[in-house]
């Protein structure tokens, strides 16, 4: 990528950013507000009303749902990625993927801005005196766990964005979808939870493995069999974003 398309994606990140906070007193406040009153409301649901059980359980919910946030948010920015850019993309010879890019670039901004929280609640639920000194060496994977669901978000973000310019549907099958996704991934609960004749339709989710990933990072132990899923799971997610893109190349430009 020559510094040309760097400079350019440095502007768009910057405008995407602008355009989020524009007019809002709380800024960026507003992207740990969400994961955080969800939470709460998921944490009274579950642990105090229903007597559910989970170790650290408010850690366990946070690390899932920072995650899940920024999938979704990613998500629903890049459905109007190039139809709120449609002047750009028609009037020049523009490389589409540095829209993509952008919105990724500031949602993973708000991402990596919430980690501190994360850190936090992480301290405060394993007591530090007490940590595993491996869940330390964990963090060092961390560049390599951000990297590979990066990759897989910008890959979605790819697809959907070309998608939604032609079928405008699109944007509300999204949006079920989502709903679907959240419900049948362990963010809220333990994969072990629903009966095994179930447990496939878990297995069968991308956003299982990659939730999962993340809580091996902070929770558990790395183990190479997880590592290896989620990079199988980015790299076919990229791809297919990349063919759809170079396939709807001129379909998108003539329906915008």
């Amino acid at each position: 990528m020559n510094s040309n398309k760097l400079d350019i994606i440095l502007v768009l990140t910057e405008k995407e950013l602008k355009a989020k906070y524009k007019r809002s007193f709380l800024g960026y406040v507003w992207s740990l507000i969400n994961p955080l009153l969800m939470s709460l409301v998921i944490y009274v649901a579950f642990s105090e009303i229903m007597k559910f059980r989970i170790e650290n359980y408010v850690f366990y919910l946070l690390t899932g749902l920072f995650v899940w946030q920024w999938i979704v948010v990613t998500v629903n920015n890049s459905l109007y990625s190039y139809l709120h850019n449609a002047t750009i993309i028609k009037k020049t010879n523009f490389d589409r993927k540095l829209l993509n890019i952008a919105v990724l670039n500031s949602e993973s901004l708000h991402f990596l801005a919430s980690l501190p929280v994360l850190f936090l609640v992480f301290i405060i639920s394993y007591n530090i005196n007490a940590i595993d000194m491996n869940k330390f060496a964990n963090i060092l994977l961390f560049p390599l766990v951000f990297f590979t669901t990066y990759i897989f978000l910008l890959g979605i973000s790819l697809i959907v964005s070309a998608i939604n310019v032609i079928f405008r549907d699109i944007e509300r099958i999204t949006g079920i979808l989502l709903q679907i996704l959240f419900y049948t991934s362990p963010i809220v609960y333990p994969k072990d939870l629903p009966p095994e004749k179930y447990r496939i339709i878990l297995e069968l989710n991308p956003i299982t493995h990659i939730v999962g990933l993340w809580r091996a990072l902070f929770i558990d132990n790395l183990n190479a069999k997880e590592v290896i899923i989620v990079l199988i799971i980015a790299i076919a997610t990229i791809s297919l974003g990349l063919f759809i893109h170079e396939k709807l190349k001129y379909k998108v430009v003539e329906y915008l």
